[in-house]
């Protein structure tokens, strides 16, 4: 089993959250952290940093929205600096989320786990 938090610009993870409980139901134990206009980078990694620690699993996975943006440059940094094993994945989507949620049921590594994750994520872009 592994945490969750899924952060990004504005309401984006409270969109995801929304989202996710009306498909999947409530998961106390996924994190949703916002990056508001006036937050400061210093406030928002304060943030991150506590929803980290108040998950009780050592393997955590951070979800960004996009890649170089300062939810993305925290939660690397994050990953430097506590003693947690830290994934940070970038360009979030829903199906990336289910099965995240899906994955923590099975017996896979956090590695694999990690792997599915992305290509659940890039198969769910289509046309």
């Amino acid at each position: 089993m592994f945490g969750i938090v899924i952060t990004g610009h504005g309401s984006f993870a409270n969109g995801l959250q929304e989202a996710i409980e009306l498909c999947l139901g409530v998961f106390k134990d996924i994190k949703y952290i916002t990056y508001r206009e006036g937050d400061t980078p210093e406030i928002f990694k304060e943030k991150l940093k506590s929803s980290i620690d108040e998950l009780p699993y050592e393997d955590i996975l951070l979800i960004t929205d996009i890649q170089k943006g300062t939810p993305y440059n925290i939660s690397t940094s994050l990953k430097e600096i506590l003693t947690k094993n830290i994934e940070v994945l970038y360009g979030c989507n829903l199906p990336m989320i289910v099965e995240a949620i899906e994955e923590r049921n099975n017996n896979n590594s956090f590695q694999n786990a990690i792997e599915n994750i992305i290509n659940s994520g890039k198969n769910g872009i289509g046309k």
